[in-house]
């Protein structure tokens, strides 16, 4: 999209590097932001080195030495506009002061675009004969901004302290601030990896108990939906790092990954780690032996469905069939054992396998999925659509 509307701009006697812009621009305000964002990662890297380099390059040190007066000042203006520009902008809009000023501040360098703006007024003849001395100012302001960039975010955060006593926005809406209030409630963020039936389930159980929930889905259609209904959902693999920072994990409570990839699932169990070394990481398989990997690569809680499968319809068949009734009751709600006991020589060989069955389960999380009977209002077990 970039390159194509590069060379549509540069048919029509515009800019390439306007096109770009533009097209870049565009994609930003699409679902796919996120994943774009972190899969041209490493290409953007590579680019801003060669920028850097360039700029460096057009530079004319002693040029710019002998009028280091009009760079200060030249250098002062432009982050005192734009800073006042962005950060203003940003308050009225309804942005707190303090995130006002630093946004202001951390985007108040010159930036790029400035050199591509200088590029085509030398072409076109606009600076006339003092384009070379304009040229060095102009260079030399972006490569100072961009030099002390590092040091002003740095010192933003201390800075903005100072002034989170400022008052808002007077024409700030009553319903934002109480938006903001709520974003800022504290309460716990659980970021929900894939949104099939699993994914559903554990976020629609989720919001009963009041948690905050983010959805990551690689459905495109699926984004749309729940965006319309206003889910916080974010469209992007979970293993970019980009998608998994928009979502929130460095600040997530927890991370569920219910997609049916044990490979995305070991490569997001590393990420995710790697981001948050407190967030509980739960995570579903297909086999035993993922399981083991994935706890190695930092999951907290590993759901084996083999093992749970087996689980499930053991359950079931025990419940469905005339053996339940040389089972002690466990699903009656009432807590009491049945009135009939178990055969000894039943009891004695089912015990090894019990235990041999709980260790994993302690350990991998491996054990079954569906829920409890006797649930936890007391009564009977949920019929079996609901378990399975």
């Amino acid at each position: 999209v970039g390159l194509g509307a590069a060379v549509l701009t540069a048919y029509l006697d515009l800019s390439p590097e306007l096109g770009a812009f533009v097209a870049g621009f565009l994609l930003a305000g699409t679902p796919v932001r996120f994943q774009l964002s972190g899969q041209i990662g490493p290409m953007r890297n590579l680019f801003m080195a060669v920028f850097f380099t360039a700029v460096g390059l057009t530079l004319d040190i002693g040029e710019a030495a002998a009028m280091w007066w009009v760079l200060l000042i030249a250098l002062a203006a432009t982050l005192a506009v734009k800073t006042l520009a962005i950060g203003g902008s940003a308050w009225l809009f309804g942005a707190s002061p303090a995130s006002s000023l630093r946004a202001g501040l951390n985007l108040s360098q010159a930036g790029e675009f400035s050199l591509v703006v200088l590029g085509a007024a030398a072409l076109s003849g606009v600076l006339g004969d003092d384009a070379a001395r304009i040229e060095t100012v102009v260079i030399g302001v972006v490569f100072l901004s961009l030099l002390i960039t590092p040091g002003v975010m740095a010192g933003s955060g201390s800075l903005v302290g100072k002034i989170t006593h400022w008052p808002l926005n007077p024409l700030r809406t009553h319903a934002a601030f109480q938006e903001t209030k709520a974003a800022a409630s504290g309460r716990p963020l659980v970021v929900v990896a894939g949104f099939g039936p699993v994914g559903r389930a554990v976020a629609d159980r989720l919001t009963q108990q009041h948690v905050d929930i983010a959805v990551i889905e690689m459905n495109r259609k699926t984004v749309e939906r729940q965006t319309a209904l206003g889910r916080r959902i974010i469209y992007g693999d979970v293993t970019n790092p980009e998608v998994l920072t928009s979502a929130g994990v460095e600040g997530a409570s927890a991370v569920v990954l219910t997609i049916p990839d044990d490979e995305v699932m070991l490569r997001a169990c590393k990420a995710i780690r790697a981001m948050n070394s407190e967030a509980y990481i739960a995570a579903r398989t297909e086999y035993l032996s993922r399981a083991f990997l994935a706890r190695e690569f930092g999951a907290n809680h590993v759901i084996v469905e083999e093992m749970a499968t087996a689980e499930a319809m053991a359950t079931q068949v025990i419940e469905s069939c005339s053996f339940a009734e040389d089972e002690p009751s466990v699903g009656d709600g009432s807590g009491e054992p049945a009135a009939k006991q178990p055969d000894p020589d039943t009891e004695t060989d089912a015990e090894p396998n019990a235990e041999q069955n709980a260790e994993p389960d302690t350990e991998l999380g491996t054990g079954p999925v569906s829920a409890p009977r006797g649930g936890a209002d007391g009564g009977s077990s949920p019929p079996p659509a609901a378990r399975s």
